[in-house]
């Protein structure tokens, strides 16, 4: 932004040098204009990414249920970690689970949680330690989170059973 700002005032100051007035009020408002369009742009992509990421049709049909997602302080950091509590809710031994969590700030922002490739408050980690039917474990993964403060919500997104057979979110 500092780069465009300081590009338009040197053409303006090559323009006005040379006795050309190309620059006219009505370019400066259509400029505004795109400033305020890519604006508009960028919260609607961002909105649209975070509504695909939460993405969780069929979670009530999941084999496996989050029963507590917690961030947690790093001895002798400030950064913060995830810990799950999950249960495989299903007849099947499982031999894998992809999670994926979303977080927050303490001002409702989406927080930093682990991923840059994922949408800004998104996180996601895997387990590839086999669970019994009807059992309980819990994970812990490194995110390194600087300013977050909650877990909105953290959910399975794919399952991988002991037989080969697997569970996606969304598929039926």
């Amino acid at each position: 932004m500092k780069f465009l700002t300081l590009f338009g005032i040197i053409l303006f100051a090559a323009c006005v040098e040379k006795g050309h007035t190309t620059y006219t009020t009505q370019s400066r408002l259509s400029h505004a204009d795109s400033i305020k369009v890519r604006s508009e742009v960028d919260s609607t992509v961002k909105a649209m990414e975070k509504q695909t990421m939460f993405d969780t049709s069929g979670l009530s049909q999941a084999p496996v249920k989050v029963l507590s997602a917690k961030l947690t302080e790093r001895e002798y950091s400030t950064y913060k970690d995830i810990y799950l509590i999950y249960k495989n809710v299903s007849s099947k031994k499982i031999a894998g689970i992809k999670f994926r969590w979303f977080g927050e700030t303490v001002f409702g922002d989406p927080a930093d949680m682990g991923s840059s490739t994922l949408a800004e408050g998104f996180g996601g980690g895997f387990t590839d330690e086999p669970l019994n039917p009807g059992e309980s474990d819990s994970g812990k993964w490194d995110i390194l989170s600087r300013n977050g403060k909650k877990v909105v919500l953290a959910w399975p997104t794919e399952i991988i059973y002991e037989d080969g057979s697997k569970w996606k979110i969304g598929e039926r």
